[in-house]
């Protein structure tokens, strides 16, 4: 199956302990990535656990689940994606930069079903559109 990753990197005058807090609320996934709308989050000791999320690219929308796979903390964590149609993983590396702080986020899709791997072209260059534009978005906000 069809697979692609993206990276896009910006820098935020924020603190690196700032950053990653806000990688713990559910509502920043939104902004960072192809997700359009986070819902039923959950938490542990560690922070944000998991989503629901869902996302429109290529002109249909997707629905599916996020759950922390990794996580180095107050520096990367890494959600594994699923849902019927595409798989995958989004990452959110935070380092200092300066007076602020850097923010790069990785997103690896993959197609699972055969219509994501039929219209591949189109969704993987949605995706990779939307998370440049969200994540520059996101860090034109944090000015």
């Amino acid at each position: 199956m069809p697979s692609a990753t993206f990276t896009h990197t910006v820098t935020v005058p924020l603190s690196t302990a700032e950053m990653w807090a806000l990688l713990q609320d559910p509502r920043t996934w939104a902004a960072i990535g192809p997700l359009d709308e986070v819902r039923e989050p959950t938490s542990d000791d560690s922070g944000l656990a998991g989503f629901e999320w869902r996302a429109t690219a290529a002109g249909r929308t997707w629905d599916g689940t996020a759950r922390r796979d990794s996580v180095e903390a107050g520096t990367k964590m890494v959600l594994a994606l699923e849902s019927s149609e595409m798989g995958g993983w989004i990452s959110a590396a935070v380092g200092s930069e300066g007076d602020g702080a850097s923010l790069e986020v990785t997103l690896h899709a993959r197609s699972v079903g055969m219509l994501a791997s039929m219209f591949w072209g189109v969704v993987s260059g949605s995706l990779g559109r939307g998370l440049t534009t969200q994540v520059d978005a996101l860090a034109k906000r944090l000015s």
